[in-house]
């Protein structure tokens, strides 16, 4: 009877999509803050990108990188494709919607 009881709770929707409700999220925020002008210039002609990465602790981070050869910032020449900086991730946790995971219900 248990088990029959588990499989229809665990079957039913709702239930699924409240247990998710209840988890607390973490939000990852790009630290802008750290970005020169001068960079946030060149980010804004398009003559530079913000890639994604993940290093090798498995850690994510955003990567500025030239999309032109010949691109010169602060007096240094950057080739195409290359790294110009690396800009970390804040971390924010969100907490749990319990009022959404009632609802849910």
């Amino acid at each position: 009877m248990f088990s029959k009881v588990k499989q229809f709770v665990n079957s039913v929707p709702a239930v699924q999509k409240s247990i998710d409700y209840v988890q607390s999220k973490t939000e990852y925020i790009p630290r802008l803050d750290l970005i020169s002008g001068e960079n946030k210039q060149v980010l804004q002609n398009g003559t530079a990108e913000l890639i994604p990465c993940k290093d090798s602790t498995d850690a994510f981070y955003l990567q500025i990188k030239a999309t032109v050869k010949g691109l010169i910032i602060n007096g240094k020449e950057y080739g195409k494709n290359r790294k110009i900086k690396d800009i970390p991730l804040g971390t924010k946790t969100i907490p749990a919607n319990v009022a959404g995971a009632m609802q849910c219900l």
